[in-house]
């Protein structure tokens, strides 16, 4: 039986060893797949979405018609498309590049969409335009910067590489356009603007020279070639006489200013779209090479893996199908329990939750000295459902969720224990301690903006209380800490809201909380 056995098995092993480098190799090419599109998605939306939106804007802001409005709006229609099929991209992708722009991207966005208010009411000038869009386009430009050195592949990281001087340069001639512009109007520019208009104007000539020394998309050929025609020297020349102030603005000037930089912009937009099908291409290619290649190994070793393990497969089938269920049914068990103890909505551990861990911290062979306990509760959160309806209170309980999160310990437990209730225990934390991280939780609440479709900014508070009891710690005294983190919570609502109150400062409160609190 053991000759039989044996050499399925190592050859199996070996089988499973080839497989696994295939795959990982596989998945390298399929990583690189993937960085190419964000690439490509993070370019195109750095260097033409929201530099299109950025320029109509300035025109509507200019001359105020209907027809300016109608295109400013559908650019924003088109962009906010965009962002919102890359952030999908980055939320499938778990990839760590991608972590610290997450954050990034959405308050540099909401805080350009806050800027489209403005504009709407009225409220802005072209000259705040450039100081409100770049940073987004410059972040998602920084995006493909970082991706160049994830891929594995050497071919598309020179390419990538191209990709990058390209939105380098194509970057710095959009200000040099917007600075240029705001010139030829007649606007004063500060030391500051010309410090910038120059900068960029260098940037752009050092990467068109490497661009047009490396070259190797045709698709760039017309790009560079504009800039040997009259039409692209003379935009170079005018813009050296901006700087060196050798020339004087006219509606004349301004017009073919504006005219020739629409037509380079026009060839940059070409180039950089052929970059884009370029790199998605060669990723492409990539994945499909990598997908034939694993399937013409899965077939081989699962042909060869069935034919010499028959025998062990045989044996085995018996304790591997009684495994499988067994795994399967304590997978379900702990599947089923986590939903019953957890709060769908903030991902918290709810009321039986929170019982069970606390009961299962109780009993852990810790040694707890000293227990703390906070409750909080949002104020006056019926009025936010009563008003603005139910899902934008569950937007706000998702947000003081995490927002509750990550300020108590790791080690703390923390539950939604029902409504807007939260309820936290700090194992060996005092009660000043505990009433610091109150605090903590307290101003972040506070200052959290929740900035709904028409663009009202809500903001919301929190009233919390605080106990805290020394050794021996058992259920009994946990059960009381609650109650009195409780009535410390009542005196903080009833001394006006939003602040934290600790136990003792109740004393002369001696009914039931819930029967009188305030909301």
């Amino acid at each position: 039986m053991a000759a039989l056995l044996l050499p399925s098995v190592v050859i199996g092993a070996m089988a499973i060893l080839l497989l696994e480098h295939y795959y990982d190799r596989f998945r390298v090419l399929d990583a690189d797949k993937r960085f190419a599109y964000a690439s490509s998605d993070a370019g195109r939306i750095g260097s033409s979405t929201i530099p299109t939106e950025a320029l109509i804007t300035i025109r509507y802001l200019t001359e105020t018609t209907d027809r300016n409005r109608r295109d400013m709006l559908e650019s924003r229609i088109t962009l906010d498309r965009e962002i919102e099929a890359f952030e999908a991209l980055l939320d499938e992708d778990s990839a760590p590049i991608f972590q610290p722009f997450r954050e990034k991207l959405r308050l540099l966005v909401d805080g350009m969409r806050r800027y489209r208010i403005r504009v709407d009411n009225g409220k802005a000038v072209t000259a705040e335009v450039i100081d409100q869009y770049k940073p987004v386009s410059v972040t998602y430009l920084d995006i493909v910067g970082a991706l160049r050195f994830e891929i594995d592949d050497a071919l598309l990281s020179r390419e990538l590489q191209l990709f990058l001087d390209l939105l380098v340069a194509n970057e710095a001639g959009l200000v040099t356009n917007f600075y240029g512009t705001e010139y030829l109007r007649g606007h004063d520019l500060s030391a500051a603007d010309l410090d910038l208009f120059s900068r960029a104007t260098a940037v752009k000539e050092d990467a068109l020279q490497r661009l047009s020394v490396r070259m190797a998309s045709p698709g760039l050929k017309p790009l560079l070639d504009f800039e040997s025609t009259p039409s692209g020297q003379w935009l170079r020349a005018t813009a050296q006489a901006i700087l060196h102030d050798n020339v004087a603005p006219s509606p004349e000037l301004l017009r073919r200013w504006s005219l020739e930089s629409d037509q380079r912009i026009l060839f940059w937009k070409q180039g950089i779209s052929a970059v884009i099908g370029e790199i998605r291409a060669a990723g492409d290619n990539l994945a499909d090479q990598a997908r034939t290649q694993l399937g013409s190994l899965v077939v081989a070793t699962l042909v060869l893996s069935f034919i010499l393990g028959f025998i062990l497969l045989m044996a085995i089938k018996g304790v591997g199908l009684a495994s499988r269920l067994l795994a399967e049914r304590a997978l379900l068990v702990d599947e089923l329990r986590n939903a019953a103890q957890t709060d769908l909505l903030t991902g918290l551990f709810n009321r039986r939750g929170f019982e069970a861990m606390a009961r299962e911290m109780l009993t852990r062979n810790e040694i707890i000295r000293q227990m703390s306990v906070v409750i909080f509760d949002l104020d006056r959160f019926k009025q936010v459902n009563d008003i603005y309806g139910h899902d934008v209170g569950d937007i706000v309980l998702q947000r003081i969720g995490d927002l509750a999160r990550g300020n108590f310990r790791n080690g703390d437990l923390l539950a939604r224990h029902g409504g807007e209730e939260f309820v936290a225990v700090l194992p060996n934390s005092s009660l000043d301690a505990a009433a610091d991280v109150a605090e903590r939780v307290r101003q972040a609440i506070e200052a959290t903006e929740f900035t709904l479709d028409d663009g009202t900014v809500l903001q919301v508070t929190a009233s919390f209380g605080c106990s805290s009891a020394v050794e021996p710690i058992n259920e009994a005294l946990l059960h009381d800490l609650v109650r009195r983190a409780d009535l410390a919570l009542y005196t903080a609502k009833f001394s006006g809201r939003n602040r934290v109150a600790r136990d003792g400062d109740n004393d002369g409160l001696m009914f039931d909380r819930r029967v009188s609190r305030p909301a």
